[in-house]
C-alpha cells in the first residue's frame, strides 16, 4: 500500500537494514510499533512508494527475500545518525505545521486531498512522544522542550474529544490549537518549504 510513511525514532539508538537495487531504495527498519520494510522507488524521494509493518525483524526480511527477491546476507546494516535525527525532527514539525494551517486543513481534513486528521494524531504522537522522551538527543532546548510538552497536552485533550474536523475547523478551541501550533513553529524558527 502506498502511505507516504515517514520513518519514526525508536528512543534508543536503531539499528537500520539498507539495500540499494536500481534506482529503488529498501529500508528495514525498527518503529514503535514494530519492523517496517519500506519501498523508495525513487532513490532522492522523502516518502516511500510502498511499506509493510512487521512483528520480528526475520519477518521483515523474509518478506524481503519472497516479494523482492533480495536475500538477508545482501542487506547493509547502517546506525542512525544525528542527520536522521534531524529529519525525524524536521518531519514532526511538518505535521505540526499542518496542524497550525487552516487552508492545509480544509484541502487535507474536509477535501480529503492528503492525510486526514486521525493520520496527524498518529504521526504527530508516534513522532512527537519519541522526541520528547529524549529531547536533548534533538537538540531540543528546555524552553522548547516546555513548549512542546504543553502544546502535546493541550493537542492531547483536544484530539481525544474531537475526530471529526468538519465539526470543530471553526471553533475557538481550535483555533486555540492552531495559534499553540504557530507558537512551536516560531519557537523552532521553522521555515514552510
Amino acid at each position: 500500500h502506498n502511505t507516504g510513511y515517514i520513518p519514526q525514532m525508536d528512543s534508543k539508538r536503531v539499528k537500520k537494514y539498507w539495500y540499494q537495487k536500481d534506482n529503488s531504495s529498501y529500508v528495514i527498519e525498527k518503529d514503535l510499533v514494530g519492523w517496517y520494510l519500506i519501498i523508495y522507488n525513487d532513490r532522492n524521494a522523502n516518502r516511500s512508494s510502498e511499506d509493510y509493518l512487521f512483528d520480528t525483524l526475520e519477518d521483515a526480511f523474509f518478506e524481503a527475500k519472497e516479494k523482492f527477491n533480495i536475500p538477508k546476507s545482501s542487506w547493509k546494516e547502517i546506525l542512525v545518525k544525528d542527520e536522521d535525527k534531524k529529519q525525524v525532527l524536521t518531519s514532526f514539525l511538518e505535521t505540526i505545521e499542518g496542524i497550525s494551517d487552516k487552508e492545509y486543513q480544509k484541502k487535507a481534513w474536509i477535501m480529503g486531498e492528503t492525510a486526514d486528521f486521525d493520520e496527524t494524531v498518529c504521526l504527530f504522537f508516534g513522532e512527537g512522544d519519541s522526541i520528547l522522551e529524549k529531547y536533548k538527543d534533538f537538540g531540543i532546548t528546555e524552553a522548547q522542550y516546555q513548549a512542546l510538552k504543553k502544546f502535546r497536552d493541550e493537542f492531547e485533550t483536544f484530539s481525544d474529544e474531537h475526530g471529526w474536523p468538519q465539526t470543530f475547523i471553526d471553533t475557538p478551541e481550535w483555533a486555540k490549537i492552531m495559534k499553540m501550533a504557530k507558537e512551536i513553529l516560531k519557537a523552532f524558527n521553522y521555515q514552510k518549504k
